[in-house]
């Protein structure tokens, strides 16, 4: 728990942050490669509007009228870029007035106090990676583009890195990395995405089984309301819960505190084959009754393993040819470790992965009847499954990182989200599987992410052609 005064601490360095340097530098850029912009003629009518909203912000707040490559950017986010035009078209009304990007919280507030008193809309986008449409500007919104918030600071006394609402995963691992520590709860891509964001989509992923949703680990959330008012919130705050899974309904977080860990550098995966859903799920039950500790639980069912091994055998493939050919020993023996490695995926079912970050929750483990010798057929009880090899375990464990990748086996690749209590997955999965098959003769693919809470995060793949599904 914060005291007070370190609250106030946080909140006054994000308001004191401001990113005036590099979009000084930016502008310099633009303006050697382009010229000074110059206003759109066909909008001399709104300028005197512009000009006011123009006056509250500071000087290198960014303000402006997208250009058609522009609207292209800002009316698309990672999923709705592959709907067809005519499916926008007849459903939605995508159209931004105009642009507003904060230099610093200030600018945001006023931007925000400004849409209050003339009655504008406004829609909220970090990095525009989140495929559902959340941060697509409807009906003349204004845009409100968080992306120059990139703030970090880390307090490794308290284990806490405190973030504006631009700051991106790839960079914030590569902070921490530098200070030696690391997230305890993250995104499964590893490119892309703010932490703000993801914090108002639910907050749910890789670490979620040890250390719990994100909200877990979030110290303290620094929020604009729709009232323009800032607030820093704490978890003992009636409101601080609002704004999880919230998609920006009950306000902005302009940024926060995080709890982070020390880096530990320890990975240790292990990957276990089933026969049935069912059995895995009785493996999960056996992890919860000894109180076993992995960072996280993922599973993939058959048809994506199926899936993804096409893929990979794709790309070992074009890996060898360029092997051959350059006659390299190391890499042919590499070569020959990815292939045993996949031929080993072939004989898998439904495969469930586990990581540990810690010497002592794996070595607990290990004194389980859970976890045994690589490459072993096991049994408790009536449960049977076999325990994969380290090589294949290691590769399992890296691919947490690569679900887009499923794709490019498309024409085009559709994911929905869902949450349930795990004593749903095993009927939730037959139905859906069953349902998908008969209807439309299209192969559900699952990965799946199992929390704490007794809770199951579902990611259900299709790979269809989104003219004709």
């Amino acid at each position: 728990m914060l005291s007070a005064n370190h609250v106030e601490e946080i909140k006054l360095f994000l308001e004191q942050q401001s990113a005036s340097a590099l979009v000084r530098e930016q502008r310099k850029a633009r303006e050697l490669l382009l010229g000074a912009a110059t206003p759109n003629p066909a909008d001399s009518g709104r300028l005197k509007h512009f000009a006011r909203l123009r006056e509250r912000l500071s000087p290198e707040a960014e303000l402006f009228w997208p250009n058609e490559v522009q609207r292209e950017i800002y009316g698309n986010d990672s999923g709705t870029h592959i709907l067809p035009a005519l499916v926008k078209k007849m459903f939605a009304r995508i159209r931004v007035n105009g642009v507003v990007r904060p230099a610093c919280l200030d600018d945001a507030r006023a931007f925000v106090q400004w849409a209050l008193e003339n009655g504008q809309s406004y829609t909220v986008r970090g990095a525009g990676t989140w495929p559902f449409g959340g941060a697509v500007p409807m009906n003349d919104d204004w845009l409100l583009d968080l992306s120059l918030l990139d703030f970090l600071k880390l307090d490794p006394r308290h284990e806490l890195l405190i973030f504006g609402a631009g700051a991106l995963f790839p960079g914030i691992r590569e902070f921490l990395a530098e200070k030696e520590f690391a997230l305890k709860q993250e995104i499964t891509n590893p490119n892309s995405g703010t932490l703000a964001g993801w914090i108002v989509t639910g907050g749910l992923g890789l670490g979620s089984y040890k250390y719990g949703p994100v909200r877990d680990s979030v110290k303290m959330l620094l929020v604009l309301r729709p009232d323009a008012t800032l607030a820093a919130l704490t978890p003992d705050d009636e409101d601080f819960d609002a704004f999880f899974a919230s998609e920006g309904q009950a306000g902005i977080v302009l940024g926060g505190a995080l709890s982070v860990r020390p880096q530990s550098y320890v990975s240790k995966p292990y990957a276990f084959s089933f026969e049935t859903t069912a059995a895995v799920n009785e493996y999960r039950t056996l992890l919860r009754e000894h109180g076993l500790r992995p960072t996280s639980v993922i599973y993939f069912d058959r048809a994506y393993i199926r899936e993804t091994l096409t893929i990979e055998r794709r790309h070992l493939n074009a890996y060898a040819e360029r092997t051959l050919q350059n006659d390299d020993p190391g890499r042919l023996a590499e070569m020959r470790a990815r292939r045993a490695a996949l031929d080993e995926l072939e004989g898998c079912a439904h495969v469930l992965v586990l990581n540990f970050d810690s010497h002592a929750d794996y070595q607990a483990a290990l004194k389980t009847r859970l976890f045994g010798a690589a490459d072993t057929d096991m049994r408790i009880g009536r449960l049977t499954f076999h325990q994969l090899s380290t090589a294949l375990a290691h590769q399992l464990w890296e691919h947490r990182f690569l679900p887009v990748r499923m794709k490019q086996n498309g024409p085009s690749m559709l994911v929905s989200e869902t949450l349930l209590p795990e004593e749903a997955f095993v009927p939730y999965q037959k139905l859906l599987r069953h349902l998908l098959q008969r209807l439309m003769n299209i192969d559900l693919k699952t990965e799946a992410h199992f929390l704490s809470n007794g809770s199951i995060l579902i990611q259900s793949i299709v790979l269809a052609d989104i003219r004709t599904v």
